[in-house]
């Protein structure tokens, strides 16, 4: 029988490969990876909510 998921959280040899190649096209830290990979994620519900705001503003 094939296992649905890995014993770990995620594959470390597939995590440590993302690692690498975030780090060779970036060419940041990994503290200034998480920082810049954390606001984009802030972004994207924070933009979410811009949006709704002006346009029930613009509705009214």
């Amino acid at each position: 029988m094939i296992p649905l998921h890995h014993e770990a959280p995620g594959d470390p040899t597939l995590l440590r490969w993302v690692a690498d190649r975030l780090d060779h096209l970036i060419g940041l830290e990994a503290s200034a990876m998480v920082l810049v990979i954390g606001l984009i994620l802030l972004a994207i519900p924070v933009g979410i909510l811009v949006a709704f705001v002006l346009n029930r503003r613009h509705a009214e």
